[in-house]
């Protein structure tokens, strides 16, 4: 049973290989509680075992709560409470030892370490994996492109700006869905507004292109409109859909003028 227990499984890696290292050496340890020893011995084994997980898992903790930290992860807060509650249980634990036969003793241990280990990594650090998995592909909407790219530092500069800055507002969860679009919507008119200048500098401003974005801000104001005061997960569907969509094939349709661009440089 214990044996069993303390193999590692792949399905237990979160795709992170600081952690899933951690995660593998914590098995390690617990494993040396059920190493054969003469039975004199047995309770000591265990014992100086539960130490040093105690002390292994305190340096995990702080090493995966600094990691969440740094990937501003959203429930940062309710995981190290999970984090204190198994350290007071392994606490707890070892107190019992002496208390315990050794049957008893290596029959709870497997208990204790299933709870421990493989259901905190099953059931909660498997959420934060898929948590970034999610935020990666979103923060991957928000990089820029070269396709992206008018051939104008000043414009391609402030158009990466407001990429970068969009994707730390939301990471950040500083501001509520409805005051990050309306931030976002101001920084594009000023973006098209200077954009637009360039164009009319060069002969190359088109109706077009201002009913172009004009329906982009539009569809951004109708965004606001709609958000739900709070709804994290809604705003991140809806701006990636956004970006993806409407911005790209703006800049596409001015790329289409791309060789009187290149022109009247």
């Amino acid at each position: 049973m214990p044996e069993r227990i303390l193999q590692w499984k792949e399905e237990y890696s979160i795709g992170e290989e600081e952690i899933d290292s951690q995660h593998k050496r914590l098995f390690e340890i617990a494993a040396g509680a059920f190493s054969i020893v003469s039975p004199s011995e047995r309770a000591t084994k265990v014992k100086e075992t539960i130490r040093r997980l105690v002390e292994y898992t305190r340096f995990h903790f702080d090493e995966e709560e600094r990691f969440m930290k740094e990937e501003l992860y959203p429930h940062l807060d309710t995981h190290k409470e999970l984090h204190e509650e198994i350290i007071i249980s392994m606490n707890a634990f070892m107190r019992r030892i002496p208390e315990m036969k050794i049957q008893e003793l290596e029959k709870e241990l497997a208990f204790s370490i299933q709870s421990w280990f493989i259901d905190h990594i099953t059931q909660k650090d498997k959420q934060i994996q898929a948590w970034l998995q999610k935020k990666r592909r979103f923060e991957g909407l928000l990089e820029w492109n070269e396709e992206y790219a008018l051939k104008y530092e000043p414009l391609d500069s402030a158009y990466k700006a407001i990429l970068l800055e969009t994707k730390e507002m939301i990471l950040a969860r500083e501001e509520t869905p409805k005051q990050l679009l309306a931030r976002l919507e101001q920084n594009l008119i000023q973006h098209y507004r200077d954009e637009a200048a360039y164009l009319q500098s060069k002969k190359i401003l088109t109706p077009e292109h201002l009913l172009a974005r004009k329906k982009i801000i539009d569809i951004l104001q109708n965004l606001i409109k709609k958000m739900r005061f709070n709804d994290q997960n809604m705003l991140e569907r809806d701006l990636a859909l956004f970006f993806q969509g409407y911005l790209t094939r703006h800049k596409h349709s001015l790329l289409m003028n791309q060789e009187s661009l290149s022109t009247s440089l």
